[in-house]
């Protein structure tokens, strides 16, 4: 769930224009985890990997 959550967030930050779409797609993604988290669906450390995870796939882009 977690990972499909991540995929959509990349998504969402290619489709959306460049000025408004990583901050958009950054206080989605902290609303959305923190509702899951408090729906007690996932636990808090995996709203960390998959931050690292997102982290990580923008940083290493051209790798």
């Amino acid at each position: 769930m977690g990972f499909l959550l991540l995929e959509m967030i990349i998504e969402a930050t290619i489709r959306l224009p460049k000025n408004i779409g990583p901050t958009i797609t950054m206080i989605g993604g902290i609303l959305l985890g923190q509702a899951i988290v408090q729906a007690k669906l996932v636990s808090n450390l995996l709203i960390i990997i998959l931050v690292a995870s997102a982290i990580s796939n923008f940083a290493l882009t051209s790798y």
